[in-house]
C-alpha cells in the first residue's frame, strides 16, 4: 500500500482538525490544530500509538498555564508532525451531533462548564509520531476552527461564541478577542455551527439561524442577519468578497451579498428537505461548489447556473461531516463521515476536453473549467476509494501537500501520507 497511516490515541473525541498555513505557498507545514468535544470528563493523556490533535479552545477567559493533571472539558491543541525524509520526497455528525451536542450543553450548563487544562507538546526531528505542542481552554463543544491569517485562527463553540487566537513566537496559543454569545435563543446560548474567512472578514453561522459578520479589528460584529434560513445554518462559506453562500436544516442554500439587504439568490439541495451539513469551495473555480447531505449525498453546484445541483452523486450511508477539495490538485475530493468512512474521490481520469461541452469547457475568465463539470462527473464515473475506516463518525479532516488529517469520535487522530497515491486497501481502525 502505497503511503503510510497513523493512528494517535488522545483520549478524547476529535471535532475539528486544520493544519496551519505553511508559510510559503509551495511550503510544508508540520503543526495542526485540533479542538475536541462531549468531553465532560476526560484525561487528556495521549499514548504512545501515534498521532493525536488537539488544542483547548477555550472560554471568552484566558486559561492558565497546566503543567500536569487530568484534562476537563473540550479542548483545543496544537500538534507539531515530522515527516520524514522519504515522505518530503515524494511531497446524522454535524446534523444529528450537533442537535445533541447543543441540547446537553444547554439544558445543564451550570455543570458542564468546566476549567480546562493547557499544555506544551513537541516532537523530536527524528520521529514521525505527531504530539501535541500546547492546548488552550475552551468552554463548550469546539465546533470549527479556521485560519484568518497564518497566525491567527478563530474558534466556534457550542455555547454560541467566537473566539480570535494566534500563535505566538513561544509556540503557544493566546486569545486575542472573544464575541461572547453571538449565538443565542431567548432561553440562552445557541451553538456556533460553521465559520469561514475572506481576507480579515469573518462569517459565523449557528443554530439560531443568523449569519454573522465579523472582524478581528471590531469588537462588536459588523453586521447580524437574523431569520437568514428560519430555522438552523449548518454551513457557510465565501463564494467571493462580498458574496457568503450559507445551508440550513431543511436543504435550503442562500447566497447572500452582504452589500445587500436580502439574499442573491436562493438555492434547494433537495426537494425531500434533506439538511446540508458541509460546504466546500473549489481552490481556484469559484463558482464550484461541494456540498455534503444529511442522506450521505455529495451534490456539485456551479453557482453560475442555480437552478438545480450540476451532479447528486452517493457517497455515504450517514450524514457527510466535511467536504474538501486538495488545495494544490482540486481534482481529488475528499470527504467524511458519521459511517466512519473517508473517501477520496479522484476525477483526474475524467480530465478529457473530448468529455465536455464547449460552453462547460471554459470558465467566466475564459480558462479551462474544473474536471469536475465534466460529463464523466455527472454520471457519477468518479474513481471513489475509502482510505480510512473507523467504528465511529469521522468528524473533520484537512489535507495538506500528501498528507491528510483526520480526527473522530474513536478518540484517535488520524495522519494519512501520500493521500494522492493508490492504495490497494483502505485502513481499518
Amino acid at each position: 500500500m502505497a503511503g503510510t497511516s497513523i493512528r494517535k490515541y488522545v483520549g478524547q473525541k476529535v471535532a475539528v482538525v486544520r493544519w496551519k498555513p505553511p508559510a510559503t505557498h509551495y511550503g510544508d507545514t508540520d503543526t495542526f490544530l485540533a479542538g475536541t468535544w462531549d468531553d465532560e470528563e476526560g484525561t487528556g493523556e495521549a499514548d504512545d500509538t501515534v498521532l493525536p490533535g488537539g488544542v483547548d479552545a477555550s472560554p471568552c477567559q484566558q486559561g492558565g498555564q497546566v503543567t500536569g493533571g487530568d484534562v476537563q472539558g473540550e479542548e483545543l491543541r496544537m500538534w507539531r508532525y515530522t515527516v520524514g525524509v522519504e515522505a518530503r520526497t515524494l511531497q446524522q455528525k454535524v446534523f444529528n451531533s450537533l442537535k445533541r451536542r447543543s441540547c446537553t450543553r444547554v439544558r445543564g450548563l451550570t455543570e458542564a462548564v468546566q476549567e480546562n487544562s493547557v499544555g506544551v507538546w513537541r516532537i523530536p526531528e527524528s520521529e514521525d509520531d505527531p504530539v501535541p505542542v500546547f492546548h488552550l481552554p475552551h468552554q463548550g463543544d469546539v465546533s470549527d476552527i479556521q485560519y484568518v491569517t497564518r497566525d491567527s485562527f478563530i474558534v466556534g463553540s457550542g455555547l454560541g461564541s467566537v473566539r480570535l487566537c494566534r500563535h505566538t513566537a513561544e509556540d503557544a496559543l493566546e486569545t486575542v478577542h472573544c464575541w461572547d454569545k453571538v449565538h443565542s435563543f431567548t432561553t440562552g446560548p445557541a451553538p456556533c455551527t460553521s465559520l469561514a474567512c475572506s481576507g480579515e472578514q469573518i462569517a459565523s453561522v449557528g443554530e439560531d439561524g443568523k449569519l454573522i459578520i465579523l472582524h478581528p479589528n471590531q469588537k462588536k460584529p459588523t453586521r447580524v442577519l437574523e431569520g437568514v434560513g428560519g430555522c438552523s445554518l449548518y454551513a457557510v462559506m465565501f463564494v467571493r468578497t462580498h458574496e457568503v453562500l450559507t445551508s440550513s436544516m431543511q436543504g435550503h442554500l442562500k447566497l447572500w451579498d452582504l452589500r445587500a439587504s436580502s439574499p442573491a439568490k436562493g438555492l434547494l439541495f433537495s426537494p425531500d428537505q434533506v439538511a446540508v451539513c458541509y460546504l466546500a469551495g473549489h481552490p481556484t473555480q469559484q463558482h464550484l461548489v461541494a456540498a455534503g447531505g444529511e442522506d450521505g449525498t455529495l451534490a456539485l453546484w456551479d453557482m453560475r447556473n442555480t437552478a438545480h445541483p450540476f451532479t447528486i452523486i452517493a457517497a455515504h450511508t450517514g450524514p457527510i461531516c466535511q467536504v474538501q477539495f486538495h488545495p494544490m490538485a482540486p481534482e481529488h475530493l475528499f470527504t467524511s463521515g458519521m459511517d466512519g468512512q473517508l473517501l477520496h474521490w479522484d476525477a483526474s481520469g475524467s480530465a478529457k476536453p473530448i468529455h465536455m461541452s464547449h460552453k462547460a469547457a471554459q470558465d467566466v475568465s475564459g480558462g479551462s473549467v474544473t474536471v469536475w463539470l465534466g460529463s464523466e462527473v455527472s454520471r457519477g464515473a468518479t474513481d471513489t476509494t475509502s482510505i480510512l475506516q473507523s467504528p465511529l463518525p469521522i468528524n473533520s479532516l484537512d489535507v495538506e501537500g500528501p498528507t491528510l488529517i483526520a480526527g473522530s469520535d474513536s478518540e484517535a487522530i488520524y495522519v494519512l501520507s501520500d493521500v494522492l497515491k493508490k492504495r490497494n486497501d483502505s485502513m481499518v481502525y
